[in-house]
């Protein structure tokens, strides 16, 4: 997530589509496979995944008409930096809890 924070602020949108759906799949193989997940745990991980596909959507958009908005770096940063928070403390209670 970091990386995808920093592709941002570098304005480096063709390299963006590729990051995003490495982080989908990789939420959802987590969320897959922890059957011991709680339905909180699963709505974070799953508004995630929607907030990245979300973003690859709006970089798509702007990559197919690049005279249109420039998607907004700060509220996509903002986005990337509070799913972080919530998935690092999930992966924290998990590891705690031994899962």
């Amino acid at each position: 997530m970091a990386e995808v924070k920093r592709l941002h602020r570098l304005e480096t949108w063709q390299l963006l589509p590729e990051r995003y759906d490495v982080l989908r799949r990789s939420l959802i193989r987590i969320k897959a496979s922890g059957p011991s997940l709680t339905e909180v745990q699963l709505s974070q991980i799953q508004s995630a995944i929607q907030h990245f596909a979300s973003m690859e959507k709006q970089v798509e958009k702007y990559l197919a008409a690049p005279d249109g908005p420039k998607p907004s770096v700060p509220r996509m940063n903002g986005i990337i930096t509070t799913q972080l928070d919530t998935l690092t403390e999930l992966m924290s209670a998990l590891r705690a809890r031994g899962d």
